[in-house]
């Protein structure tokens, strides 16, 4: 091979391995765990070690992230290992394509955010479905009396993404997850696993 032929060969090579490393910060950008909303969650099970039941699940929300992305994490809080990446709704009073208010009022149709212990199962208009209880005095703890509930729903999907010109479908402010999805998530949170919602003013 010609010097010339080696020095192309070199930045081809160069070129692919250029690419690879951006693909894969272009997909830890997308889908891979954030840091701000993960430090908070291992901070505060840090500060709660039993509030997870034994042989249960973590639901991670970062509703600082606009709705088309990925923005729920179902995560092991014992090896603190992905076990689900997804898309997650917010309450449509809540803002557009991002969180800008939240609410723990009744009626307001607006995302809660902190930690909610996962309840009572029901089968209601979304299929199976499970109740959240509050545990933030102040900030979630009406949760159950709003029928704050995970449910999945056919609007949360990358074509609701398109079909709503940027943006993924909204509910009255319960996390809703993808159709697909929401059997596992449901099954991993019953009976004493947490859904932590993390939010921070966009201006913050």
């Amino acid at each position: 091979m010609s010097g010339a032929a080696r020095r192309l060969a070199f930045a081809a090579a160069a070129a692919l391995g250029l690419l690879g490393v951006a693909s894969v910060v272009a997909w830890r950008a997308v889908y891979g765990l954030p840091d701000a909303a993960s430090a908070e969650l291992w901070a505060w099970l840090d500060a709660h070690p039993s509030a997870v039941a034994p042989g249960r699940a973590v639901f991670l929300i970062d509703l600082s992230r606009p709705s088309p992305l990925p923005r729920g994490w179902l995560l092991d809080p014992t090896t603190r290992e992905v076990l689900a990446v997804m898309h997650v709704a917010h309450g449509k009073e809540s803002g557009w394509a991002r969180v800008e208010k939240v609410s723990n009022v009744e009626g307001s149709h607006q995302s809660s955010i902190g930690a909610m212990r996962g309840a009572a199962l029901y089968v209601g208009k979304h299929g199976r479905s499970l109740r959240l209880e509050g545990l933030d005095p102040g900030v979630n703890d009406d949760a159950l009396a709003r029928a704050i509930v995970l449910h999945g729903a056919d609007y949360v999907s990358w074509q609701s993404v398109w079909d709503n010109q940027g943006r993924l479908g909204r509910s009255l402010g319960c996390p809703a997850v993808p159709l697909d999805q929401v059997e596992r998530v449901i099954t991993a949170l019953e009976e004493g696993g947490v859904v932590y919602t993390y939010w921070r003013p966009i201006n913050d």
